[in-house]
């Protein structure tokens, strides 16, 4: 299984508690979904990042049944250019792009911005 690829979009469940991330994740990475969840609490509580990492699954992570709208540029669309370039899964790559941006201190911006102009639009498939 390719956990990368467009092929297969990672996205939000529909039925999940809060905002389907860990219903989705449960079902992506076919491991129970309460294991899943008590992980996730517990790197809130215990460690601190859990809370901004599913956030930031939440905002990044296209709903089931959404993804063709979530394909819509964004800040320049340098993601989305990524995505069709090297098959890989926009949400994926728009979540590396935030954390990347926010351990960088900012200063990955100004990669982000030499990307959007040296990549060239791609043909639609």
């Amino acid at each position: 299984m390719n956990l990368i690829s467009r092929s297969q979009p990672w996205t939000r469940s529909r039925g999940g508690w809060i905002a389907g991330v860990c219903l989705s994740l449960a079902q992506r990475l076919d491991i129970n979904v309460t294991f899943l969840r008590l992980v996730w609490l517990f790197s809130i509580f215990f460690l601190g990042f859990g809370f901004f990492l599913y956030i930031l699954c939440a905002v990044c992570l296209p709903l089931e049944g959404e993804v063709e709208l979530s394909r819509r540029p964004k800040l320049m669309g340098v993601c989305l250019k990524l995505s069709e370039r090297f098959d890989i899964d926009l949400g994926l790559l728009r979540i590396l792009a935030v954390i990347i941006g926010i351990g960088s201190l900012g200063t990955s911006l100004i990669a982000y911005i030499i990307i959007h102009f040296i990549l060239t639009e791609q043909p639609a498939r």
